[in-house]
C-alpha cells in the first residue's frame, strides 16, 4: 500500500502556481542578501544572482519532470495556443503538444 500525501493550493494546471512560485523566489532571494551581508558588494551581487538563477533553473526542472512523469501541462508558459484537437504548449527549454 502506498499513501500520498500532498498539499495543493491551485488546479495543477493554474497559472497561479508558477505566479506565487516566482514570488517565493523572490523573497528567498531577498533573504539570502540578508546572509551576505559581510561579503564585498560585487561578491554579493554574483552570490544573489547565481543563486536567483540556480532557484529558477530548479522550478524549471520540477515542472519538466512533472510534465514527462505525470503527464501534467507545464506551468511555466510563455505561449498556450489551442488549436482543434491540439494544445501547443511553449515552455522556455521546450515545446510541447497535447491532446485534449
Amino acid at each position: 500500500m502506498q499513501l500520498k500525501v500532498s498539499f495543493e493550493i491551485f488546479h495543477s494546471e493554474s497559472s497561479w502556481q508558477s505566479v506565487y512560485s516566482v514570488f517565493g523566489t523572490i523573497i528567498s532571494s531577498t533573504s539570502v542578501s540578508k546572509f551576505t551581508k559581510h561579503f564585498t558588494y560585487l561578491k554579493r551581487l554574483i552570490c544573489n544572482f547565481s543563486y536567483f538563477i540556480i532557484f529558477i533553473l530548479l522550478l524549471m526542472l520540477i515542472d519538466y519532470i512533472g510534465v514527462i512523469n505525470i503527464n501534467q501541462a507545464p506551468r511555466f508558459l510563455l505561449v498556450k495556443v489551442s488549436g482543434d484537437d491540439t494544445i501547443y504548449y511553449d515552455t522556455p527549454f521546450m515545446m510541447l503538444l497535447g491532446v485534449m
